[in-house]
């Protein structure tokens, strides 16, 4: 989906060319009431279904995904709750016309991490970028190997943060231990098991991974000498 490039926009731009409707659904993904998380997320992705294939409508799609995606590392729990559970419907309905490329571009942007900001912010970020490559694993849109391995990269840089991030990680982990070929588990997943294993404080959370790995058996007992 090409999109025309709306970064720089303030705020009074985005009230003149964003639907109401979509800003007010946005504004209530953050309810404490899932329900009314729910239903504002529904009438969010089907105003945008119902949308005709024009510059608007496509302006309107990179402001919802840089939202949602930005959401999803929001500082509160209902925050990130009510944008992930809206991203997820939204890439269902759009996945098609939707590129990886495109989307961590959009993550890069809007969940940065840096020694610039507060341990809180990072920490949010981080939790973002986990729920995000959650997100496209729901959808079946990591397919593409080198995809694969960018989208691992943001699970396991998060996973080594505080141990409520290694906890969030863990089902995107094994997700992409049991959908990799040996070949790629080798390359990616592996080496990162390999080097924590050998780290006594990271050795008990490793290691649960470990039963997972029966579909590389071979390269897991050269690594322990079997």
């Amino acid at each position: 989906m090409h999109v025309p490039d709306a970064e720089g926009e303030t705020p009074q731009k985005v009230q003149k060319i964003i639907n109401p409707l979509i800003s007010k659904a946005l504004q209530q993904l953050v309810h404490s009431n899932e329900s009314v998380r729910i239903q504002n997320g529904l009438n969010l992705v089907q105003y945008l279904l119902r949308g005709s294939a024009d510059s608007q409508h496509d302006r309107e799609h990179k402001y919802v995904l840089k939202r949602l995606i930005r959401g999803a590392g929001g500082s509160s729990n209902a925050s990130k709750c009510g944008f992930y559970t809206t991203l997820v419907g939204y890439l269902n309905a759009f996945k098609e016309k939707l590129s990886l490329d495109e989307i961590f571009k959009v993550l890069d942007n809007e969940l940065k991490v840096s020694k610039k900001t507060t341990t809180k912010e990072n920490a949010d970020a981080y939790i973002g970028h986990i729920l995000v490559i959650s997100a496209l694993q729901k959808c079946g849109m990591l397919t593409k190997k080198g995809k694969v391995a960018k989208a691992l990269e943001y699970v396991l840089a998060a996973s080594q943060q505080k141990i409520y991030h290694y906890k969030l990680s863990y089902n995107c982990l094994i997700n992409f231990l049991i959908n990799q070929s040996e070949d790629d588990f080798k390359k990616t997943l592996f080496p990162f098991m390999r080097d924590h294993l050998s780290q006594r404080n990271q050795y008990i959370k490793n290691s649960h991974l470990l039963t997972y790995t029966h579909n590389y058996t071979t390269i897991v007992r050269c690594f322990f000498g079997a």
